[in-house]
């Protein structure tokens, strides 16, 4: 079951338009950030730092564990109390010896590198992927009636499912419409959606498997596909299959696909792309 949503409709003051301007071949100023500006912790300079999450072994002895960290280069930030986990800081360039040699140390529980998706990261899909979120909902189901079936809980994720216009079998599965359709009701008041993560063109980097957000201007032959973002809102969303159209100096827009990718043209020079 794929999960990447193309797109999304709602009130006229709420839509999302993204604006594409496509200057085949040209050099355009970077729209989105790297990592290494927005998180110092992915590396990316002379500069930037690496952090650790590790985890000791129970009874080891401060002195112990401030000299392991010290012979790595690595600085304490905080100290999470309730996991036992510290999180250290590294240079970057040092991050993966340190690891190695934290790993090989008998001191040591775990040791892994601290990783926070920033709004740039490629979406995600699949049956793997997809399927701990469907188990997900369907506990949630059985834990509002432990007296449901198997055969309940499917037929409600099922006919619940919101249509998508991408390949799929049944639809995006909808934990609000299947709680609905077993009598459960939503205690919160109706909210307007809105964005938490702006949706943002992401151009193939690997086949069907990769994409990264598109940061210079499309060459002729790249796959751009429109990223999901995300939204919170508690209002009903209906989905709309995505329409990419070609505008030109003037403002004058045709659509030009309504596939889910589109992959660039030479005819396209000059012309802006407007994704909805």
């Amino acid at each position: 079951m794929q999960r990447t949503l193309l797109c999304r409709r709602w009130p006229a003051a709420l839509r999302v338009l993204l604006i594409l301007i496509v200057v085949v071949g040209a050099a355009i100023s970077p729209v989105i950030a790297t990592d290494a500006a927005t998180n110092p912790s992915r590396g990316g300079g002379p500069s930037s730092t690496s952090r650790i999450l590790i985890h000791y072994q129970p009874g080891k002895a401060p002195a112990a564990i401030a000299g392991l960290e010290a012979s790595v280069g690595a600085h304490l930030v905080k100290e999470i109390s309730a996991l036992q986990v510290r999180v250290l800081e590294v240079p970057d360039a040092a991050a993966d010896n340190a690891l190695a040699v934290m790993r090989r140390s008998d001191q040591v529980d775990y040791a892994e590198r601290d990783v926070v998706l920033q709004a740039q990261d490629a979406p995600v899909g699949g049956t793997s992927s997809v399927a701990p979120v469907v188990a997900g909902i369907a506990r949630l189901l059985f834990s509002a009636n432990t007296a449901l079936t198997n055969t309940q809980v499917e037929q409600a994720l099922v006919s619940t499912a919101v249509p998508a216009s991408f390949s799929v079998r049944s639809g995006r599965v909808d934990a609000l419409a299947a709680l609905a359709s077993l009598g459960f009701a939503d205690p919160q008041p109706p909210s307007a959606p809105f964005d938490a993560v702006a949706p943002q063109v992401m151009v193939e980097t690997n086949g069907d498997w990769n994409y990264q957000p598109l940061a210079a201007a499309p060459q002729v032959g790249q796959v751009l596909l429109r990223g999901q973002g995300s939204w919170t809102g508690s209002s009903p969303m209906s989905l709309s299959g995505v329409q990419w159209q070609r505008c030109d100096p003037t403002g004058v827009c045709t659509a030009a696909a309504t596939a889910a990718k589109y992959t660039v043209q030479a005819t396209d020079s000059g012309y802006g792309f407007r994704i909805e």
